[in-house]
């Protein structure tokens, strides 16, 4: 029997399947190369979206011609004035209304006849009036001597001699027959007939109906006395641009009225629900505001503009050493981020800017962001 020869030590050995290790080697270099190029010209979604959200959009927003209120806007109260009442004493009981001589709204002036009571006829003269007895002809007295002013006050006209003369007597009796009245025997002058209003004007606002019985809860004339006004708070700022004597406007259910400013109050710091500011009071002069009743809300507002006129949205506006500008949009697409335009700033409100510029014109693409 013969043994095969054993191999040498150093024989090199043959690889047995050589195609395993050709296809080993081209898969590691195919996998090496894909994620090579899937790197390179494939980007996750987040990258994506990173990139387009830092990407600027222009916003543009037309230029337009509109109506721009700059005027400052305060909450007022109302004020009807003061409300005094005029109930005469009559000397019988009880006291009726038995003819009125004035309607509500009616300006009260001295010397109006106001009404008969209980068959008393009554006056308004011009005080003061300390008359504080009934006069009779040839009577004197300090009291006669105001009476005979109160008359003249009143538009009555006598002379002022300090006794009930022929010419005070005369002065009653017209007082009589203009309400056709009968003129008195005695006393000529009854000091009870002869009332004195709370002001030198005062505005009816409201009476008793004939044949209403007259007490502590029944006048016979409620009056009011001043102006309507409006009564409303502001900070310092405005407290200095705002004077006596200049013009709001006060919008009323009503309508629009115009209020001037009589007093403008110290500083005042705030207490409960009172904002701390100047107290400010404006009165009305106009006869919308006679019907204006204790408390009402209105709105204020200050001097200003509120015409129409070519407006741009105020985060259009731009500003550099050359001035305020917008930037036009291109509508050529030569420039992305638009034409500078130079505009005047007139002023400015409710999220608008009123302009005046040579190169603008309504419709025309602005930038707002």
């Amino acid at each position: 029997m013969v043994n095969a020869p054993l191999p040498r030590r150093n024989q090199v050995r043959r690889v047995q399947r050589p195609i395993v290790v050709v296809l080993t080697v081209v898969i590691v270099i195919v996998s090496l190369v894909g994620s090579f190029l899937l790197g390179r010209f494939v980007r996750p979604p987040d990258s994506v979206s990173i990139r387009s959200a830092q990407t600027p959009i222009a916003v543009w927003e037309p230029a337009v011609e509109r109506v721009i209120d700059s005027r400052m806007t305060f909450a007022g109260t109302t004020s009807s004035g003061t409300i005094s009442t005029i109930t005469p004493l009559s000397p019988s009981a009880p006291a009726v209304v038995v003819r009125q001589g004035v309607n509500v709204g009616d300006v009260l002036r001295p010397g109006a006849f106001i009404g008969v009571v209980s068959g008393v006829p009554y006056w308004i003269l011009n005080g003061p009036l300390p008359l504080y007895r009934d006069l009779n002809v040839g009577d004197s007295g300090d009291d006669v001597t105001a009476f005979q002013k109160s008359l003249v006050a009143s538009g009555i006209q006598v002379r002022i001699s300090g006794e009930v003369d022929s010419g005070t007597v005369a002065a009653i009796r017209r007082l009589f027959t203009a309400q056709r009245l009968t003129p008195p025997s005695a006393p000529i002058i009854s000091a009870s007939q002869f009332l004195t209003a709370p002001a030198a004007t005062a505005t009816v606002v409201e009476r008793a109906e004939v044949s209403a019985r007259l007490g502590d809860t029944t006048p016979l004339l409620k009056v009011r006395t001043g102006l309507p006004s409006v009564s409303f708070r502001v900070d310092t700022v405005t407290a200095q641009e705002l004077k006596v004597d200049q013009t709001v406007s006060v919008n009323m259910s009503s309508g629009t009225v115009q209020a001037k400013i009589v007093t403008v109050g110290t500083f005042e710091l705030g207490t409960g629900t009172q904002t701390p500011g100047h107290a400010m009071t404006a009165v009305c002069e106009d006869p919308a505001c006679a019907g204006l009743t204790d408390g009402s809300a209105v709105t204020v507002l200050g001097p200003g503009s509120a015409e129409k006129s070519l407006a741009v949205p105020l985060i259009a506006l731009r500003e550099d050493a050359q001035g305020a500008y917008v930037l036009r949009r291109d509508e050529t697409g030569k420039s992305a981020e638009g034409a500078r335009i130079a505009v005047t700033v007139i002023h400015s409100g409710e999220g608008w800017v009123a302009v005046a510029s040579t190169d603008l014109k309504p419709g025309d693409q602005v930038k707002v962001a």
